[in-house]
């Protein structure tokens, strides 16, 4: 389906009503070999396009849950405003999806690949109830899972306002995996997505692939997840924004804001956030621990604004993490399993455990650091650095440098210096080991 609008608008659909613009694949219940039907491609382009439609819909047809024909194809779906927004009147668009259809649950048809969601605006792209879905179908039997299909959001200079992106790969009953998809979001304005970004792996018994989700913006962005469930899922996330970042802001938010997770035997992807200012209330990790044995990326977090930039963290779990700002970095947790950890801000209040499997702990402010968890580095050092105002406080917290988990040894150096307080704490080190408090 191709509308192509040289000089206006273009409007799907009846403000009034509640439509669907489809074209989606044929269900089958064929043998093995068989498919279900593709999805056929939409392409809309205009000065504007005004979708009132419940959900634009290019998905690939389903297989029968006891027949064993894969699933089919998604279209690709490409909406282009010209000089002008991508938005709807009534609120009733939903959905845009171009998602694989779903494999039969006899012998080993696969799930079919999502297709690719591409929308571009000269304006906004104002969609604020919609999900976009480019998930891969899923395997009933021991066939493969269908792969996600890649979604692209990009405005030259309004926003980007949605819901939800899905982009995971299909998962399988007994056989492999599909791989989740790149989402990259560049925005003239601000992002702000009501939901959750998901471009996570499938399950399965083979090797998932992990995707990238990247988030360009030029003013805000936010992104509030719903209880219980994380605000983004990605082999690798990247957020930059000239204006501030929110993430998993919304009341009742648990769990990980943001999750980058391969669950396969590869090593997950990293999180990498840049910002003036920076909150993540419940966090981000780049490992679930889901028995997969696998490494988590690192997270790095940079707060941008040169006098006011500040980072608000709730538990973060990366293999590294490093954390920017140059006024205050307010963390409640932070643990590392492959690396080191390493704070650099104006203040720093450590309100959570810090802790590593194999690497330093790094803490340097301009002012004071206030440290009220404990402070773990296992395999490594800490070195904890205030060049001024009030210095170090520690209260009712131990700061430990030792060689491994059973090291019970505490012949190692520790070296307080300056403006230090310990009120109910301790430092102690392994043997070759170090802990380092300098205050001014």
């Amino acid at each position: 389906m191709t509308l192509h609008a040289t000089a206006g608008p273009v409007t799907i659909g009846d403000p009034a009503l509640v439509a669907v613009a489809t074209s989606r694949g044929g269900n089958t219940q064929s043998a093995p070999g068989h498919a279900s039907g593709a999805g056929g491609a939409i392409s809309i382009s205009g000065t504007s396009v005004i979708l009132d439609t419940s959900s634009p819909d290019a998905s690939g047809g389903s297989a029968g849950l006891r027949d064993a024909a894969s699933g089919g194809k998604g279209g690709a779906i490409t909406l282009s405003a010209t000089a002008g927004n991508i938005t709807t009147t009534n609120g009733f668009n939903g959905s845009i999806v171009s998602a694989g259809g779903e494999a039969g649950g006899i012998d080993s048809g696969a799930g079919g690949d999502g297709g690719a969601i591409r929308l571009g605006a000269s304006g906004a792209i104002d969609l604020p109830n919609t999900t976009f879905s480019t998930a891969g179908g899923f395997a009933h039997g021991d066939g493969a899972g269908g792969s996600a299909g890649t979604i692209t959001l990009r405005t030259r200079s309004g926003d980007v306002i949605g819901n939800n992106v899905f982009a995971f790969g299909g998962g399988s009953l007994v056989g492999s995996s599909g791989s989740g998809a790149p989402v990259a979001i560049g925005s003239g304005g601000a992002v702000s997505f009501g939901g959750h970004i998901f471009t996570n792996s499938g399950f399965g018994l083979g090797p998932p692939l992990a995707s990238a989700a990247t988030v360009n913006a030029g003013g805000n962005l936010t992104i509030s997840g719903l209880p219980g469930i994380g605000a983004v899922h990605a082999g690798a996330v990247t957020i930059n924004a000239q204006g501030d970042v929110a993430i998993g802001t919304a009341a009742g938010t648990s769990g990980p804001a943001i999750v980058s997770v391969n669950f396969g035997t590869g090593a997950d992807g990293p999180i990498s956030i840049s910002g003036a200012r920076i909150v993540l209330p419940t966090g981000a990790a780049t490992t679930l621990d889901a028995g997969t044995g696998t490494t988590g990326g690192t997270i790095v977090l940079t707060a941008t604004d040169p006098a006011n930039g500040t980072v608000a963290a709730g538990p973060l779990t990366a293999s590294t993490a490093h954390i920017t700002a140059s006024s205050q970095v307010s963390l409640s947790g932070v643990t590392a399993n492959a690396g080191s950890i390493t704070v650099d801000g104006g203040s720093i209040a450590l309100n959570g455990p810090l802790s590593t499997v194999s690497g330093n702990i790094f803490a340097s402010a301009i002012g004071p650091i206030q440290v009220s968890a404990p402070v773990t580095a296992t395999g490594g050092n800490v070195i904890v650095t205030s060049l001024g105002g009030t210095g170090i406080t520690v209260t009712n917290a131990a700061i430990r440098a030792r060689n491994t988990a059973a090291d019970l040894s505490t012949n190692g150096t520790v070296s307080i210096t300056g403006a230090v307080t310990l009120t109910g704490s301790s430092a102690t080190a392994g043997i070759g080991r170090v802990v380092s408090l300098q205050g001014p």
